[in-house]
C-alpha cells in the first residue's frame, strides 16, 4: 500500500522530495531517477538495501544506521557491509573498487597515487592536510577489510 513519504533535510524541517510510495527505498530511487538533490537529506535508518543510487548526490546526507547493503552506487554494488565515514570534513564511502570522498569518485588505486599538487587542485591546502592525515588510515582500513 502506497503512503506519503517525505525526504527532509537532516537539519531543518523542510521537504526535499515527496510522493506516494511503498517504501523509503522506492521514494529515494525515484528521487534519484528524477535527479532530485538529496544533499543533506535525512536518511537516518532508511532501508535502502539493493537500491539503485547511481548519480545520487548524497553529500552531507545523514546515512547513520541506513541499510545500504547491495545498493548500487556509481555502477558498483556496495559490499554487504559498506564502509561509510560520516562526521568528518568529507563524507567517505567505499563501493567495491571505488571510493567517494566528498564529491570526488575514483578507484582506490587512483586515490593512493594522487600527488599533493593534485589533491590541492581538488580541494585546497586544508584538504591536503586532511588527506595526509586520512590517507594512511583509509588505506590500512580498506586493506584490512579486503583481507578479511
Amino acid at each position: 500500500m502506497k503512503k506519503l513519504i517525505q525526504i527532509k533535510f537532516y537539519w531543518k524541517d523542510e521537504v526535499i522530495f515527496e510522493g506516494k510510495y511503498e517504501s523509503i527505498k522506492d521514494c529515494v530511487e525515484e528521487a534519484v531517477k528524477l535527479k532530485a538533490n538529496l544533499r543533506e537529506a535525512d536518511l537516518w535508518g532508511a532501508h535502502l538495501g539493493g537500491a539503485d543510487l547511481r548519480g545520487a548526490d548524497l553529500r552531507e546526507a545523514d546515512l547513520r544506521g541506513a541499510d545500504l547493503r547491495e545498493a548500487n552506487l556509481w555502477g558498483e554494488k556496495l559490499p554487504k557491509n559498506p564502509i561509510q565515514i560520516l562526521g568528518e570534513k568529507y563524507f567517505i564511502i567505499e563501493a567495491g573498487s571505488k571510493i567517494k570522498i566528498g564529491c570526488k569518485l575514483y578507484t582506490k588505486e587512483e586515490w593512493w597515487k594522487f600527488t599533493d599538487k593534485e589533491i590541492i587542485a581538488m580541494a585546497d591546502k586544508e584538504g591536503l592536510v586532511w588527506w595526509k592525515k586520512w590517507k594512511p588510515i583509509l588505506k590500512k582500513m580498506f586493506k584490512e577489510v579486503e583481507n578479511g
